[in-house]
């Protein structure tokens, strides 16, 4: 009445606390990714079928006895455990990682004592003193060497092809997929080394 104006009004609590808290904006919910399939080693298991198919070829053409593909039937489920990687050696003790291991060993010998013994074949139908001692026995150097190269570098293409299919697969599944790609290739090897020798 005294032409005064009148008091402000007290602040508000809650405007105030808006003011001395920084924005905050919405939390959205953080969607994690994930992690993309492998895809099948195409490659991988080609050059595993094709090393096999090399190994047929070899167990045929030379027609040793039938045992070797017995035992080259049984090297390649021995590699194929024993080069694929097995389960978390983490939490296993270290006696099943070295019984999973002496399979490899196992079956890496028994491959080479099949193409050694394949091997050893080729020519003995020729004789020994036309050929003469010293090229006989460069030759049978030769191709146990070419056994021993083979049998390497298809225990490299199982390992490898059994670390990239673990990565999309159980391990039984990558043990069978390994196992399955050897034998079409030992049988397609076989197959066409028999087709070759048979007289049309």
């Amino acid at each position: 009445m005294n032409g005064s104006s009148p008091p402000p009004p007290p602040p508000n609590p809650r405007a105030r606390n808006s003011k001395s808290s920084p924005s905050s904006k919405p939390t959205r919910a953080v969607r994690r990714r994930r992690p993309g399939r492998a895809l099948t080693p195409w490659p991988q298991l080609i050059l595993l079928c094709s090393l096999y198919i090399v190994i047929g070829l070899v167990l045929s053409m030379p027609e040793p006895p039938p045992w070797v593909w017995l035992v080259t039937a049984i090297a390649i489920p021995l590699m194929a455990l024993g080069l694929t990687p097995s389960f978390d050696f983490a939490n296993k003790s270290l006696k099943r990682k070295h019984r999973v291991g002496v399979l490899s060993y196992l079956g890496g010998l028994l491959l080479v004592v099949a193409l050694s013994v394949a091997v050893n074949y080729i020519g003995s139908d020729q004789n020994l003193d036309q050929i003469g001692f010293s090229s006989a026995l460069i030759g049978l150097g030769l191709l146990t060497l070419l056994s021993v190269v083979l049998t390497a570098a298809t225990a490299i293409a199982t390992a490898q092809v059994g670390s990239r299919l673990m990565g999309s697969a159980q391990y039984w599944r990558s043990v069978t997929m390994v196992v399955v790609t050897s034998l079409v290739g030992l049988c397609v090897g076989g197959l066409a080394g028999l087709f070759i020798i048979t007289p049309v």
